[in-house]
């Protein structure tokens, strides 16, 4: 019923669209050629479009005089004050002589004329959605995305799903670089805590996508640009407090262009929160660097960012007898007295810190021919800490404890789990750009080395050996990728793209490890990963698009020590992408229609490891296949409608699993964690000039967590609704004043996000009930 409601509700506001004063026009160059994709903002307003390829736009619903903003990458912002209507319009833009910020991610980023299906979030947006949570609930509002959190409250550990595909097998760069850890493929995004507040923009790509660095997209690719060079000296103070005792605090800061050529930025930030889970707590402290140098044909930039956290651990989940009747109840660092009384180890913990510095050269070789180089590292280091009542000593290697006449095999243990790694390497990037035809030649090469190995802080038996590692392992893992893309237009409406990506990966563990005894593996892999497709440009208002792509990836850690004999197989994907563009007078509309079809897909089992980390198996066919909705509607002058859609069906074609007798049964089945619809919505309104007031709405359709399809794996389909509040302004000695209050989930609705299985058993993570986070930022 949820579903048909939203469905018409997204038909009829269609209807709703109505005409007051207009005005169109053309974006130009200075050869008089028109800009695609060029930004026409109505200043202090939601009333914004973007320009088609021949450069022309049209605005609805406005009353004037109205100030005009127009932006274009390459270009200078043109501003413009109209105060009647006029017939059409034509501004030219002043090209921008210096090598732009952008140039370090273009070519890992879809642009306007390519074939793919991408979804670009701007500086503003992300502002608006920054109340403190990670970055998965900052994105919440795209396409078949899915954020679920540990600690129920969007702090702490969260993560996101995009198509019902899970983060280990989504690629996600910053300036180009790989964010996913190397060998669990997972991002960790509590270990860069508040790093919203230092993104210029965000791309979103699903499907396949154009060729990256890092792990191989297999299914969606993030890609995050940081802060470009700001000419004009700046700070900002941002604080926020809420429920749960959460509380934010950033400070960032620029110096402007110094000496003609030199910019320095900077951020701090602080984010504590209880969680709404019992002991779910949060303490998070961040940073981000910059300095850059700009001549106009050459740019470096050198970056340096990170993170420290402490989170309690929440990653138990509970049943759903406890969900009914204690739902925010966490099991971690449970103690069972022998009273009877339960108490917790106030020291259950996460203690990581991950640092990364980055270093980028963009040249400008000629008018035609731009090269980028960088180079990086991280490094990253930390710990669990867990309390474990009647442990077996075997487990730790230890043989039983004599204590006088008796014999213990078990014992009390509080251990620390660490890792100890760094990431480094290089990308490089050669454009080659002439009206009409562009070539990217790239590639990446890079190692992790990580450490692996445990260490016995305390025993409730006698043992002499405190601080010595029971376990220890080491991984090295080399990643070769090198990729062409060629875009050609091949007259005034088609453009076609080819890309084909080669990887060679080599990875190799050698040690012992708990709970897995002696670890002694390689593997060597060689991948070919083509891309083709072309896009079609119907008039000035509509355009279609088609690729078809192919894609392989390897498997993870876990991946490699869950299969038998540590032959876990390499994934294979066929992609292929449908689409349809439209955007004229106030109204742009996204759809497009997937099929991926696997083999040996690596899929969520429903189960997790011992540190909460989901487990994966090779399935052998597989597919997911959907129909993507997205629109931004001014439905009228103050008021604007951003609605998406997600519709799929996602299966397994050969599942074997053991039925109630134990035998191997083969069947068709639901990919676990893949729901058949995923619904958002954003409904924001201009109450008057300083106010704007918006609605966040979320369904979510049922899903399964396993592969077996049975009603007791199922996680039932939930919705819920944000709601923000929001005043800006400028004051004297002030370049903006903003304050806002978020009231999440409003109507108080009692849903579980994510979960497991335990055997039989379903585990939940319930999520907040209504909370809020209210706060204000400074400009200077």
């Amino acid at each position: 019923m949820r579903r048909m409601s939203l469905t018409l509700l997204f038909c009829t506001c269609f209807l709703l669209v109505r005409s007051q004063k207009t005005v169109k026009g053309f974006i130009l160059n200075e050869e008089g050629e028109g800009i695609s994709n060029a930004t026409v903002q109505i200043v202090n307003s939601l009333n914004g479009t973007s320009s088609d390829n021949d450069g022309f736009f049209e605005l609805r619903n406005f009353e004037f005089p109205i100030v005009l903003k127009i932006s274009a990458i390459g270009y200078i912002d043109h501003i413009d004050t109209l105060k009647k209507e006029n017939e059409t319009i034509s501004i030219a833009l002043i090209k921008q002589i210096y090598i732009a910020d952008e140039f370090i991610v273009s070519a890992t980023r879809a642009e306007k004329s390519h074939p793919f299906t991408y979804t670009n979030i701007s500086e503003a947006e992300l502002a608006e959605m920054n109340i403190g949570r990670d970055v998965p609930y900052i994105l919440n509002q795209t396409n078949s995305l899915v954020a679920i959190s540990d600690a129920g409250s969007g702090i702490g550990y969260t993560g996101l799903r995009i198509r019902g595909i899970d983060q280990t097998n989504i690629n996600v760069t910053i300036n180009g670089i790989a964010l996913n850890d190397a060998e669990s493929h997972n991002v960790f995004w509590v270990d860069i805590p508040d790093f919203a507040s230092s993104l210029s923009s965000v791309q979103i790509q699903r499907g396949i996508g154009t060729s990256t660095n890092g792990a191989g997209a297999f299914g969606a690719t993030i890609n995050l640009q940081t802060e470009e060079m700001n000419v004009v000296p700046f700070a900002e103070i941002g604080l926020a407090g809420g429920s749960f005792n959460s509380m934010k605090g950033m400070l960032s800061f620029g110096s402007g262009v110094i000496n003609k050529y030199w910019t320095f930025d900077g951020r701090v930030s602080m984010i504590n929160s209880d969680g709404y889970i019992d002991r779910a707590t949060s303490d998070l402290r961040s940073y981000f660097l910059s300095s850059g140098f700009n001549n106009g044909k050459t740019s470096i930039k050198a970056i340096a960012f990170g993170g420290v956290e402490r989170t309690y651990q929440a990653w138990n989940g509970i049943d759903k007898t406890t969900l009914e009747n204690d739902r925010t109840y966490n099991s971690s660092g449970e103690i069972k007295n022998p009273d009877g009384s339960v108490s917790f180890y106030d020291n259950q913990i996460d203690n990581y810190t991950q640092d990364h510095f980055q270093i980028h050269l963009n040249q400008l070789i000629s008018k035609r021919l731009h090269l980028n180089i960088a180079g990086h590292y991280t490094y990253g280091r930390g710990y669990f800490e867990s309390y474990h009542q009647s442990d077996y000593l075997s487990s730790y290697g230890i043989p039983d404890i004599i204590v006088g006449p008796d014999s213990f095999s078990t014992a009390d243990i509080i251990d620390q789990a660490w890792l100890d790694n760094h990431y480094f390497g290089f990308t490089y990037n050669v454009r080659y750009n002439v009206p009409g035809f562009t070539v990217d030649l790239g590639g990446g090469l890079s190692r992790y080395d990580g450490d692996h190995f445990g260490e016995i802080l305390w025993m409730d038996l006698p043992y002499a050996n405190y601080g010595q590692r029971y376990y220890f392992n080491n991984a090295l893992k080399d990643d070769f990728n090198s990729y062409l893309k060629i875009t050609k237009k091949i007259s005034s409406k088609i453009n076609t793209l080819f890309d084909v990506q080669w990887r060679i990966v080599s990875y190799k563990v050698l040690g012992d490890a708990q709970y897995y005894g002696n670890l002694d593996f390689s593997d060597r892999l060689n991948f070919l990963n083509p891309k083709a497709g072309l896009s079609f440009a119907i008039n000035e208002n509509q355009s279609a698009y088609y690729s078809l792509a192919l894609a392989h990836r390897e498997p993870n850690r876990n991946d490699y020590l869950n299969a038998d004999n540590f032959n876990a197989k390499p994934e294979r994907l066929f992609d292929q992408e449908l689409g349809y563009r439209y955007s004229f007078a106030g109204l742009e509309f996204n759809s497009n229609v997937y099929f991926m079809y696997y083999e040996d897909q690596l899929v969520l089992t429903g189960e997790i490891d011992n540190f909460g980390a989901a487990l994966r198996s090779n399935v052998g066919k597989s597919y997911r296949a959907g129909v993507e909705l997205s629109a931004k509607i001014n439905l009228l002058s103050k008021l604007k409608w951003s609605p998406n859609i997600t519709f799929s069906r996602n299966r397994n074609l050969d599942f074997i699993f053991a039925d109630e007798q134990g035998d191997l049964t083969e069947v068709e089945s639901s990919l676990a964690y893949s729901p058949e619809y995923i619904v958002n919505n954003a409904l924001s309104y201009q109450v008057f000039k300083p106010v704007f007031v918006t609605l966040y709405s979320y369904l979510i359709g049922e899903q399964f967590l396993d592969n077996t399809g049975k009603e007791e794996s199922k996680l039932n389909s939930y919705m819920y609704h944000d709601l923000r509040l929001e005043y800006r302004t400028k004051m004297p000695g002030v370049n903006s004043f903003s304050t806002f209050l978020n009231i999440n989930n409003v109507l108080d609705e009692k849903y579980s996000s994510n979960g497991y299985m335990w055997g039989d058993t379903a585990i939940f993570f319930p999520q907040a009930g209504i909370n809020f986070m209210a706060g204000i930022n400074l400009a200077f």
